[in-house]
This record gives C-alpha cells, structure tokens and sequence, in this order.
C-alpha cells in the first residue's frame, strides 16, 4: 500500500509546523468527529484519547499520525480517526472512552496509567493500544510482556524509574542541590514505587527529598504554592498525565521562582524547562500506529507481544541554565541527546 498523505496540502509530514498541525487536525479533532461523514461508517474506525489538550500533545498526536502515513493510512479514505482530548481533566476519561465505544471503533489508542486502566474497565473486548504506561504487568494491565493475554497491549515505558532517573540527571546538573522538591500523584498506581526508587537514589546521594502531591489541578495549585513556601533547591516533576497536561504551568512556575527544574517530557524543555530525562512519547504514539496496523488486519492483541521502551534521552535547555546561573558540566554536555537553546 503506497503511503498516502493525511493532509491533502502536506509536502512533507515533518517539515509541517506544528501550529499548521494543529489547524489541519481541526476539522476532525474537535468533539464532533468530522469522519461521521457520507460513507465512514464502511471505514475501520480508530479511536485516540489524549490526556491533555492540542496544544500539550501536539507531538504525540503527530507521530501517531506520521506513524499511520508511513503504513498508508489517510483519514476518511481507508481509515476514519476519533480523536478525543481529555484536557488534563483525567476524572473525564470514563465518559470519554464510553461515549467511544458507542462508536464501535476497531481499536482505541491511549496513554498514561490512568487511561488504560479507565480503558480496561470499560470494556474486555475491544482492542486497546497503550501508547505509553509503566509497569503493565505489576499494574495487571496485561499478563506478561511476551504473552499479554486479555485485550492491552503496546508500548511499555519504564516510568517507575523515571523519578530516580530524572532526580540522578539533575543532582549531576545541580551538584549543590541537597534539598529537592518531588511532585506526584497520589493517584498514579506507579508512583509509590517510584518514590521508593527515588529515595534510595537519594540515600546514597545524601539528599533530602521534599514530597508534594497533587491529583487535580487545584491540588496542582496547592501544591505549587507549597513548594514556594519551603524553597528547595530543585524540583523533580514526576511521569504523570495531569502534570504533562499543565506542563506549561509547572515550567512557568519553575522558572519565576528560580528553581532548577528535571521534567520527564521533552515539550517541557522546549517550553523553557531545564532538563527532561526520558524515551520519547512521540516515538511511542509512531510505534504505537504499528500496532493499529497489525490489529486492522485481524491480528489479536494478546498475539502482539509488548514493546518495551528503554531509550532514555536527555535534554538541556542551554537558556533556562543560563538563567538560573548553572554552567553545564561537561559530563551532561557529552551524554545529553540535544543542547537546546
């Protein structure tokens, strides 16, 4: 199958802005499917679900979108596209995902902990994508990664350790940094295991970890304005979908209060955060088209073994490092994946 541009005005799909992005995936995105239209009912509907907003996922839903061009698919040719924004409101994804499956589509795609399990409870019987969630077998999303049983699987990321990782990347940033702020989410299956992670790291360090929660955004805002109060001196930012979700927030408030900041997502650094530490969500959701492909041509899910995703890259904004009067030594320059300036 001759791969067929998504977008009738794209030359190339990469070389597209992703403001352009965003307004060619309007008329479709929106609440309202525009792939209702004359004859998709006849079409394999696919189902996309978002934690957060466009603007916030503009990048995960391009490589989802990159990954499905590459394998010939063009919405409401050969494929009709739902795709569905939760808005960083996570309490949502219930109704969301069942307003889908009234919709009957022939596989649903999402991301987070919390999605696939809000997935998992609404139905036991459509396939379900994981573009990206940590741990599945401890959290019983699937029996095993090789043989996942039931009707998950996709792509696995490590996020349990990812609160170690990013607190071990911004130590060596910040070696002066004894006192360290964590956000979590108490709601995160996956981050009571994290934390302990974390803390170990933090014993053989000899740091002070400051734990603050948050499960909604006024808990978000609480949490925040806590931090301030106590001023440590670096912030970890936990692998979550409510705080990937106000991203923007959590940075501009990392950087108006000079705290030195690791995030789990690369969109926060080219937002002006400090650093991230992670594999690439963007990569997940192209992966993830791959196994949207192999389940429209009739293969089961529990036949599609997990990926597991352990690529981790760094990223370091040079300006946001440069603000907060931190030279980068040289061991961050030479194992960082990308300088951003």
């Amino acid at each position: 199958m001759n791969p067929v541009p998504l977008f009738p005005a794209a030359v190339g799909f990469c070389a597209i802005a992703l403001a352009s992005l965003c307004a060619s995936l309007s008329s479709w995105a929106a609440d309202a499917p525009a792939s209702a239209g004359q004859g998709s009912k006849a079409l394999p509907r696919v189902a996309v679900i978002f934690n957060g907003s466009r603007a916030t996922h503009a990048t995960s839903l391009e490589g989802f979108l990159r990954g499905m061009n590459e394998l010939g698919y063009a919405n409401g040719r050969n494929v009709a596209l739902e795709v569905r924004w939760a808005d960083g409101r996570l309490e949502r994804l219930p109704q969301i995902i069942g307003g889908l499956l009234e919709r009957e589509p022939q596989v649903i795609v999402v991301s987070g902990s919390q999605a696939v399990h809000a997935a998992k409870a609404a139905t036991a019987t459509t396939p379900i994508v994981m573009a990206a969630a940590g741990d599945a077998v401890g959290q019983k999303l699937v029996a095993s990664v090789a043989r996942p049983g039931g009707n998950i699987t996709g792509i696995a990321v490590p996020s349990e350790a990812l609160m170690a990782k990013v607190l071990e990347q911004l130590h060596e940033l910040v070696p002066n940094a004894w006192r360290i702020a964590v956000l979590t989410n108490p709601a995160n299956p996956v981050h009571p295991i994290a934390w302990r992670q974390a803390q170990a790291v933090a014993r053989t360090r000899g740091l002070t970890l400051l734990r603050f929660e948050a499960s909604g955004l006024g808990e978000l805002e609480r949490a925040l304005a806590a931090i301030a109060g106590e001023r440590p001196q670096a912030l970890v930012v936990s692998a979550d979908a409510l705080f990937n979700a106000f991203r923007t927030r959590i940075v501009r408030f990392a950087a108006a209060q000079k705290i030195p900041a690791g995030y789990f997502s690369r969109d926060a650094v080219d937002e002006g955060g400090l650093l991230s530490y992670a594999p690439s969500i963007a990569e997940n959701y192209l992966a993830s088209a791959r196994y949207v492909h192999r389940i429209l041509q009739g293969v089961k899910p529990h036949e599609l073994p997990v990926t597991q995703s352990v690529d981790f890259e760094l990223h370091v904004n040079i300006r946001a490092a440069k603000s907060l009067g931190i030279k980068i030594p040289q061991s961050v320059i030479s194992s960082a994946e990308e300088l951003i300036d």
